[in-house]
């Protein structure tokens, strides 16, 4: 898959429109993927005073989505969930099918307009993803408020273009490099999920940095 992650999750809650995605390489990531995006859509549901139940399955295929793992953390959260007979194909699940549609054109366009390499589209769908959730939703309010409140409005000045050119300074340089450069160019690929900071790519390194 591009960049290395081959397999993607998409989770949302059908009430607020809040959603995660995340990216992973191999299968055997999925068990923890999973856990770790119906945690947070957990706590949201109760945190409204609501059970969650999961209700409906997607699979790119036109076949059953049948996930031992997805059973096991549903149990393990206490969220209920009765699939069977529940639409599993992509095409009849139009309210995640439609955000995951949209999070692909956002990828796409973030991608052609700061140039980025194609690898990139993994950090290009999660930053996708961060920026819908922040959007007005029909003129009313965005996912983060209705999930949230309020106190969770966006402030324009959070927002950045994918991919454009930031400079992250070193300030830990040792007393015999005092004289080098102390900034690296990279570039911006979204805000990190579990932690409070940007992500930022800088040429040469595999991983991403984080920008407090």
């Amino acid at each position: 898959g591009l960049g290395g992650e081959e397999h993607y999750l998409y989770v949302m809650c059908a009430h607020t429109r809040m959603s995660f995605v995340s990216c992973h390489a191999q299968r055997s990531e999925a068990p923890q993927a999973i856990v770790n995006a119906l945690r947070p859509i957990t706590t949201l549901i109760r945190r409204l005073g609501l059970s969650p139940e999961a209700c409906w399955l997607k699979h790119d295929a036109a076949t059953e989505f049948n996930s031992k793992e997805f059973a096991v953390a549903c149990e393990g959260l206490g969220i209920t969930y009765n699939i069977n007979g529940a639409p599993r194909h992509r095409n009849s699940v139009h309210l995640l099918d439609n955000h995951m549609r949209t999070l692909q054109n956002m990828a796409s366009a973030a991608i052609s307009q700061g140039k980025a390499p194609l690898n990139e589209w993994p950090s290009a769908i999660v930053c996708a993803n961060w920026t819908k959730v922040r959007m007005p939703i029909s003129g009313g309010p965005c996912a983060m408020v209705r999930a949230f409140g309020v106190a969770y409005t966006p402030r324009l000045s959070s927002f950045r273009i994918f991919y454009a050119p930031v400079f992250k300074v070193d300030q830990m340089k040792p007393r015999s490099q005092k004289f080098s450069s102390r900034v690296q160019l990279g570039y911006y690929l979204g805000h990190h999920r579990d932690q409070v900071g940007m992500m930022i790519r800088i040429p040469g390194n595999a991983r991403p940095v984080v920008r407090h």
